[in-house]
């Protein structure tokens, strides 16, 4: 026998959030897939129906119409998963980044480069504009000696200092 799907019922508050993430652009598009889930179950559409509708098992819709139904607008959002935990968090990185010179350092290599913070990772900001690459060059060279000498090598290449 197949189980009762769990009742969707949307707050006007609901509703407005979850049309306002359909409809934004810079929505990520697992919120959206879940959005649109919970706007077609609000309608009263059939587990399956919404299945074939967003493309996807009816399993998927029924784990999220039950989320929803047991825990509103936050049972949408991504759980805890079970991995190690992350050994580098945000403020971690931006700690290891101003100090001088970098903790994790060995030599000329990262020691840390398989587990390295997201701000390290991310370096040299290649996805910014060339003025904020240029600048964020010019900061870095400050903390991190690797990004110094390759400054330094580059100012004798170019002749702005002598050998």
């Amino acid at each position: 026998m197949i189980p009762k799907a769990a009742e969707v019922r949307l707050t006007p508050e609901d509703r407005a959030v979850l049309e306002a993430r359909v409809r934004a652009a810079t929505t990520e598009q697992r919120d959206v897939f879940r959005a649109r889930i919970i706007l077609l179950a609000a309608e009263g559409r059939s587990t399956r129906s919404i299945a074939r509708t967003v493309g996807t098992m009816p399993r998927t819709v029924s784990l999220w119409r039950g989320r929803f139904s047991r825990e509103g607008l936050s049972g949408l959002a991504d759980k805890p998963r079970p991995g190690s935990v992350p050994k580098y968090d945000a403020e971690t990185g931006k700690y290891i980044t101003q100090s001088l010179p970098c903790p994790f350092l060995d030599g000329n290599l990262c020691s840390i480069y398989e587990v390295r913070p997201a701000v390290c990772a991310d370096y040299p900001h290649l996805h910014r504009n060339f003025r904020s690459r240029l600048w964020q060059v010019i900061d870095n060279a400050e903390t991190c000696p690797i990004v110094y000498n390759v400054v330094e090598r580059l100012k004798k290449t170019l002749g702005f200092v002598e050998s």
